[in-house]
């Protein structure tokens, strides 16, 4: 009998919706044409590209005046809402950001290579179970503090950051709140308007849309409460020059679509996966000796657990994982080609063995019952191996 692949690292993306596919390829073969083109077939493939974006701004709940961007993905996306809040002629001025130290590296490299060209990096870390302190930040704010970011729900741990606390605190200093919120969109009820984000990351290939495409989130540009963000692609007009190149037809139709679908009978949804997640998380803690959760087990996005495995190296893990069919892992898809440990486990303190054994679980509403209690027993199977083998 051939073993079935079983699919648990829905963090990194996600299988494609049927529906999704199926909406790409009508608008790719239809409605194909450059979106800036005056001819016929251009404004065709206008009127989809700006209805696909309607439709994206109104499942987010964007107000008339903000903004939606389109990018390549979520990494573009936040070094847009980084890089462009620190034009060159401003990055030897004594200006500061701060930032959480659990972020994407699509966040922590980008502040990095602002910290080589003098913007100075304040990194705030995450109390033992992974959360991000709303005093914490407050306390590394200071009149020079041009940006601040925190993800909403961890990549790695899928803790939930207190995220509407520390918009607040911005607000009220006026300062610039950006929010990667890859993670939680699809899981989590979201509202741009309600919040105080002044802008945010999506990208759909992390709730069953297609990859290649992301967006960022703008609150109102116009009203000129805060400096305009500064481009980091340049050559063309589209998207307000703001993100210029010829914009995707399918894969902003994609986008929409999944978008649509992810919202629609969302709680419903994440709790049949939470309830999925539960129910593995529980047969790994009591059928397996030497297991731990890394991070809250309550306060945190209902797709995700991060369990180490004491005594089992997490390379050695994946790769006996794959020969029995699972996909699963050690954390960030970005950075998964790097031998380097967890980033977000080390910011919150945990002990080299939890960090050396640790692997993330990603699940899906697609996922049944029957394949996590299969995954479950091909885990058991792992263990029991590679414990013998030492």
């Amino acid at each position: 009998m051939v073993m079935k692949s079983i699919f648990l690292d829905n963090n990194s993306t996600t299988m494609v919706d049927d529906e999704v596919i199926e909406a790409m390829l009508e608008c790719q073969k239809k409605k194909f044409a450059n979106p800036a083109s005056q001819h016929e077939y251009g404004r065709v493939a206008r009127r989809e590209l700006e209805n696909a974006r309607d439709s994206v701004s109104e499942c987010l709940g964007l107000g008339p005046k903000d903004l939606c961007l389109f990018t390549s993905g979520g990494s573009e996306a936040n070094n847009l809402a980084v890089f462009g809040r620190f034009p060159r002629k401003l990055r030897h001025q004594g200006f500061n950001l701060v930032v959480s130290a659990i972020e994407h590296p699509s966040i922590l490299a980008a502040v990095d290579a602002l910290n080589s060209d003098g913007i100075d990096v304040r990194r705030v870390y995450p109390k033992s179970n992974g959360s991000i302190a709303p005093t914490d930040v407050l306390r590394e704010i200071d009149e020079q503090t041009r940006l601040v970011c925190c993800m909403s729900g961890n990549n790695e741990t899928g803790v939930i950051q207190p995220v509407g606390e520390i918009a607040s605190i911005c607000a009220e200093k006026n300062i610039p709140f950006h929010v990667d919120t890859v993670q939680s969109i699809g899981k989590l009820e979201f509202d741009f308007v309600s919040s105080n984000f002044l802008t945010a990351t999506v990208a759909p290939h992390k709730f069953h849309g297609p990859t290649g495409i992301g967006a960022l989130l703008i609150r109102d540009p116009e009203s000129r409460k805060f400096p305009t963000l500064e481009p980091q692609i340049f050559g063309g007009f589209q998207q307000g020059g703001y993100r210029p190149g010829t914009e995707s037809i399918p894969l902003a139709v994609g986008f929409a679509k999944s978008l649509e679908l992810a919202v629609n009978n969302l709680d419903e949804k994440s709790s049949r996966v939470g309830q999925l997640r539960d129910q593995f998380e529980t047969a790994i803690l009591e059928g397996i000796p030497g297991t731990f959760v890394n991070g809250d087990r309550i306060n945190r996005l209902p797709h995700t657990t991060n369990i180490s495995f004491l005594g089992i190296e997490r390379q050695q893990f994946v790769l006996a994982a794959d020969m029995q069919k699972l996909a699963v892992s050690t954390g960030s898809a970005c950075s998964s080609g790097s031998s380097q440990p967890s980033h977000v486990l080390e910011a919150m303190g945990s002990e080299k063995p939890f960090v050396e054994s640790a692997i993330r679980f990603g699940f899906s509403f697609q996922l049944t019952v029957h394949e996590i209690e299969e995954s479950v027993r091909r885990i058991s199977l792992i263990c029991n191996n590679l414990r013998r083998s030492k």
